[in-house]
């Protein structure tokens, strides 16, 4: 899966290098299988409702920061360009099954999904969905 180049222009005040290791976090990330080879993953600032049963399914801008040790996944500010992705965030719910068709994935346009840590919980990735399965009450 690779990521068209006009999603990657520089921010103003980035070095070349800098804007290459924002780029590669969409190319890098694994699309199915596979072990992490971008290190530690961060979703600080990204959603306060990361922790809200209550966030809506759906697509999301979001934006990975290159930072010491790995990235860190965030809000989009206005007009933000360069290290933005459109992902599908898919919410939890305690003692439940939250899932979305692929169907659904592909209408919207999202190449990735988004969950909240799972803590106890599961994801499962099929041919026809995608779930996040929380054993939490």
């Amino acid at each position: 899966m690779s990521v068209p180049k006009e999603h990657f222009e520089q921010k103003q005040g980035m070095s070349e290098s800098t804007t290459h290791a924002l780029a590669s976090f969409w190319s890098e990330v694994k699309a199915a299988t596979g072990n992490n080879t971008l290190g530690v993953i961060r979703m600080t600032g990204l959603l306060d409702a990361e922790r809200s049963r209550t966030n809506p399914a759906g697509p999301l801008p979001v934006s990975a920061t290159s930072v010491l040790g790995g990235y860190e996944l965030g809000n989009v500010e206005p007009h933000q360009k360069g290290d933005v992705q459109q992902v599908y965030w898919l919410p939890w719910k305690n003692q439940s099954c939250e899932y979305v068709p692929m169907t659904t994935l592909t209408e919207s346009g999202c190449r990735y999904f988004l969950t909240s840590m799972l803590t106890g919980c599961r994801f499962v990735v099929t041919e026809t969905y995608v779930a996040h399965i929380s054993t939490q009450s």
